[in-house]
């Protein structure tokens, strides 16, 4: 922890833009960051300067940042936060823009699944951004199987819900499967992931089959 400190107050100071010196040395002396440069100053090999237009730019999830330590407000201070959210409008022509620049060619019936799975999982369970949304493009694109694209780029991100809401997006995900193979891989995958009761699943998709009828 101490070694830590000793690099992060000075990282502080330079964000900040003040002038700090290290206790590492450079032809022998003192390795210098000058955080506000002026013109008359003149450049030597210990001196690093910072300049105007330097940036450092990070990314972080939402809900990721609810998970982890807290950041100092020191630290956030010397930040601009800014919020990229998930589209608020999820259609057919959002998907082929993102097809197109992700090089994807992606048939009109599977562009028409992912558009609705994307509402149902932004809307009912948990906002998932376009990144995931590219992976199963991916997957399905080179041959692969929606239900497999679900167990290993969507149910991870469940992790937390509760098992009424895993059992209630099994049951909302059927007419998406093309398969019972599949279906059964799914549930399997789920019954193990989460410890839920296949027989649950099972008796609660019966019910909602009922309600249709």
């Amino acid at each position: 922890m101490e070694g830590v400190l000793t690099y992060f107050g000075p990282l502080f100071s330079a964000l900040a833009g003040s002038n700090i010196t290290l206790s590492f040395e450079k032809s022998e002396k003192p390795i210098k960051i000058i955080g506000t440069p002026k013109v008359s100053m003149k450049s030597e090999d210990n001196k690093y300067f910072v300049p105007s237009n330097w940036r450092i730019i990070g990314t972080m999830n939402t809900f990721d940042k609810t998970s982890l330590y807290d950041m100092s407000y020191a630290f956030m201070r010397r930040f601009a936060f800014i919020q990229i959210g998930t589209p608020n409008n999820i259609d057919d022509n959002l998907i082929k823009q993102y097809t197109e620049r992700w090089r994807i060619d992606l048939v009109e019936e599977d562009r028409k699944k992912i558009v609705k799975l994307w509402n149902l999982i932004n809307k009912e369970y948990r906002k998932i951004g376009a990144a995931i949304v590219k992976d199963i493009s991916k997957h399905i694109n080179s041959g692969g199987a929606l239900g497999s694209s679900l167990m290993m780029y969507v149910f991870p991100q469940f992790e937390g819900l509760n098992d009424d809401k895993i059992k209630k997006f099994l049951v909302n995900i059927v007419e998406f499967i093309d398969s019972s193979e599949e279906l059964d891989e799914l549930k399997q995958f789920a019954s193990d992931f989460f410890e839920i009761n296949i027989k649950e699943f099972d008796k609660t998709n019966k019910e909602k089959n009922e309600s249709n009828t």
